[in-house]
C-alpha cells in the first residue's frame, strides 16, 4: 500500500473493497463500509456548504459512537481538521481548547452524564442566545 495515501482516500478505498462488509457495530447498530463512507460524505458536504476551508478547526463534544466517527471522516473528507473535546470537560476547559484551537465549527450532543453542553455554550457565547439557527 501507498504510504502517502491520505485518511480520506483510505476510507474510500474501503469503502470500494468492502462495500458491503461491517465497517462498525455499536449498540445494536452496524454499518457497512460502503455505508459509514456514505455518511462521512453527507458530513463533510454540509461542512463544505458551511464554508468550511482546507484547515479550518472543527471540534466534535460528544461521546463515542457512530455519528462520532462519521464526522470524523466528513471533517477529514472536508480538508478539517478534527478537535476532540472530552465529553467531561468543565466549561473553562472548554473555553481553553476553542480559542487556542481557533475553532471554527462545532459538533456537540445536548448533553451527557449530567453536563449540559448547551448550557455551557449559551454561557460561554451569549451571543447566541440572539442569533437565528445555521447563523
Amino acid at each position: 500500500m501507498d504510504t502517502d495515501v491520505t485518511l480520506s482516500a483510505l476510507w474510500e478505498l474501503l469503502a470500494n473493497k468492502y462495500a458491503e462488509r461491517e465497517a462498525i457495530h455499536f449498540m445494536g447498530r452496524s454499518w457497512s463500509f460502503e455505508e459509514l463512507f456514505e455518511q462521512g460524505n453527507t458530513v463533510a458536504a454540509a461542512l463544505i456548504e458551511l464554508g468550511i476551508q482546507n484547515g479550518d478547526r472543527v471540534c466534535v463534544w460528544m461521546p463515542n459512537g457512530m455519528e462520532w466517527l462519521a464526522i470524523d471522516l466528513g471533517i477529514t473528507r472536508a480538508g478539517g481538521v478534527l478537535v476532540p473535546l472530552n465529553t467531561r470537560y468543565t466549561a473553562n476547559e472548554v473555553e481553553y481548547i476553542l480559542k487556542f484551537a481557533e475553532v471554527t465549527t462545532l459538533f456537540m450532543v445536548n448533553q451527557f452524564h449530567r453536563t449540559d453542553y448547551i448550557d455551557i455554550i449559551y454561557t460561554l457565547c451569549p451571543e447566541l442566545n440572539n442569533t437565528r439557527p445555521g447563523q
